[in-house]
């Protein structure tokens, strides 16, 4: 098995972007919300969940801003 991370828990994607796991919580509740993409591994409502790190990469790219008023690609 590889040693390379493909898999974020969301304490650490709340780490990474300064996003609290509140937020992520209620972002992967509410589908019109912003988010990026999650796996729930486990078919129980406290199953844990997991973001892929090439999405998260990916959503965090299309999120990047060079000023105020500039709007984002998704």
């Amino acid at each position: 098995m590889s040693n390379d991370v493909r898999h974020l828990t969301e304490l650490q994607v709340a780490e990474l972007t300064t996003i609290s796991v509140q937020t992520l919580r209620r972002w992967r509740a509410d589908p019109t919300r912003p988010g990026p993409a999650w796996l729930k591994l486990g078919p129980f409502k406290n199953s844990r969940v997991a973001y892929p790190l090439r999405q998260l990469t990916e959503w965090l790219a299309r999120h990047e801003r060079q000023c105020t008023s500039q709007r984002t690609t998704s």
